[in-house]
C-alpha cells in the first residue's frame, strides 16, 4: 500500500488490481481480496505506537546533526464528500432504533452502514481545504528541516491547533541533550503551551498576532527604532526587541521580530488604498436622517472593510471613515512578528528558522495531490487513521529517496 501511494495511488481495492496487473510483487496470490488490506490497516493501526517508536528512531539517526535542533509543527485538514458528520449520523441511527422500538415512523435518510461513537472523529471544523460545510479530521505533523515526519497524529475536525499542540508536546521524545527549537505559526500556541515547552526543556520561534495582543502595541509597535535590511535577501528588513526574564510573564528571556516583506508591503499597500477609495465612496452616499444605501451596507458587513468604518461624532446614525485604523494598517502593511527564547541568534537567522515551515506546508500539498490523501474511502475512525499512517510512511519515503 505504502509503494502504491508512490506510484500510483489507488483505493485498497484498485491497489489489489494494480498489484495483479501491473506491479512486480511476486508474493501476490489470487486469494487476495480487498479485505486482506483492510485487515492490514487494521494491525497496522493495533500496532503503531511500535512502528512509529522504530520509525522514529531510524529517522532520528539518518538526521543530519545541524537539521536536529529544529522541529516543525503544523496542522491540515482531510474532508469527506458527505453531508452528516459522525455525531449526526449517530443520532440518526438512534432515530431508527427508537423507531423500530416504538413503532414512530423512521427517519426518511437511510440507516447509516458505519456509526462511530464518541468520541465523534469525522466532524466540521476549521476548515484549510476550502470545504467549510464538510465533516473532517485534522492532521498534525511535527518534521525535521529535511522534511521527514518524526511524528503525527489525526485528531477529531473540531480539535483546535492548541489542544493538538498540548498533545503533540507531551508526545516528541528527543534524546537528552539535544537543543530541541520547536518552530510553529500563529494561533498554534498560546501561553499555557508556550510553559509546557519551556518546562520540557524547549527553545522556541513562533509567529505571534500582530493586531490582537495591546502588550504588543504598547512595547513593540509604539517603541521607536529602526528596520534593518538584510543581508542575505534584500526584499526583507528587520527590527528586534529584546527582554529579559523579569519583563515577561513567561519567566525566561526572549526576542521578538518585526519582519518586513517589503514585496508583500507594496501589495497590501496597494490594496489598502483601494479599501480607502471604496469606503469613502461608499460614505459618500449617505444622506442626513436617511436609511443607508445598499453599497454603505455592503461595506459594514465586510470583514476586510468594515473595520475603517466608526460612528461620527457630529451626526447621530452616520458612519465616517477611521483614520487611525487606516494608519496602523498602513504602517503594519507586510509585517510578522517572530518571538524565540533564541536570544543569542540574529534576527535572519530566527526568521530563516520559522521560513522552514513550508517544508511542513510542502508535506501536506504532496499528501494531498501526489499521493492523493483523499478521497478516503474508510469510514470507521481507526482506518482513517490508518489510511493517514500509510501516507505519512509514503512521504517518508518519498523524502529519503530525494536525499540519495
Amino acid at each position: 500500500m505504502v509503494l502504491n501511494r508512490l506510484v500510483d495511488p489507488k483505493s485498497k481495492r484498485g491497489c489489489n488490481d494494480w498489484l495483479r496487473d501491473l506491479a512486480y510483487f511476486p508474493e501476490w496470490t489470487e486469494k487476495w481480496d480487498v479485505q486482506d488490506f483492510y485487515r492490514a490497516l487494521d494491525i497496522l493501526h493495533d500496532h503503531w505506537d511500535e512502528v512509529e517508536a522504530i520509525l522514529y528512531r531510524a529517522l532520528w539517526e539518518r538526521t543530519p546533526p545541524e537539521l536536529r535542533k529544529v522541529w516543525l509543527v503544523d496542522t491540515t485538514s482531510m474532508y469527506f464528500e458527505m453531508t452528516r458528520s459522525d455525531k449526526e449520523l449517530a443520532e440518526l441511527f438512534d432515530e431508527h432504533v427508537e423507531a423500530e422500538l416504538t413503532g414512530k415512523e423512521p427517519p426518511l435518510a437511510p440507516v447509516p452502514q458505519v456509526v462511530n461513537r464518541e468520541p465523534f472523529f469525522r466532524m466540521r471544523g476549521h476548515n484549510k481545504d476550502g470545504h467549510p460545510g464538510d465533516p473532517q479530521v485534522v492532521i498534525a505533523s511535527i518534521v525535521t528541516p529535511g522534511g521527514q515526519i518524526v511524528r503525527h497524529r489525526t485528531y477529531p475536525g473540531n480539535t483546535n491547533d492548541l489542544t493538538i499542540a498540548q498533545d503533540l508536546i507531551a508526545t516528541v521524545p528527543a534524546p537528552a541533550g539535544t537543543v530541541r527549537v520547536w518552530v510553529s505559526d500563529a494561533g498554534t500556541v498560546d501561553d499555557e503551551r508556550l510553559l509546557s515547552l519551556d518546562l520540557d526543556g524547549w527553545d522556541r520561534v513562533t509567529a505571534e498576532a500582530l493586531r490582537k495582543d495591546p502588550w504588543v502595541e504598547e512595547h513593540l509597535l509604539k517603541r521607536p527604532g529602526r528596520f534593518k535590511q538584510s543581508t542575505e535577501d534584500s526584499k526583507f528588513s528587520y527590527r528586534e526587541v529584546t527582554f529579559s526574564a523579569e519583563d515577561l510573564a513567561m519567566g525566561r528571556p526572549e526576542k521578538f521580530i518585526l519582519v518586513r516583506n517589503a514585496f508583500e508591503r507594496e501589495r497590501q499597500l496597494k490594496r489598502l488604498a483601494k479599501q480607502k477609495s471604496e469606503v469613502q465612496e461608499a460614505l459618500a452616499g449617505q444622506r442626513d436622517e436617511k436609511p443607508h444605501g445598499k453599497r454603505l451596507c455592503d461595506v459594514a458587513s465586510n470583514p476586510s472593510l468594515k473595520k475603517f468604518l466608526k460612528p461620527s461624532d457630529k451626526a447621530p446614525g452616520q458612519f465616517v471613515f477611521d483614520e487611525a485604523t487606516y494608519k496602523r494598517e498602513v504602517r503594519l502593511a507586510g509585517t510578522r512578528l517572530l518571538r524565540t527564547t533564541l536570544t543569542a541568534w540574529d534576527a535572519q537567522d530566527v526568521h530563516t528558522a520559522y521560513g522552514l515551515l513550508q517544508e511542513v506546508e510542502r508535506n501536506h500539498r504532496e499528501l494531498k495531490t501526489p499521493l492523493m490523501l483523499r478521497p478516503c474511502y474508510q469510514r470507521a475512525d481507526h482506518r482513517i487513521k490508518a489510511h493517514v499512517m500509510i501516507n505519512v510512511r509514503a512521504i517518508n519515503c518519498l523524502r529519503q529517496m530525494e536525499h540519495l
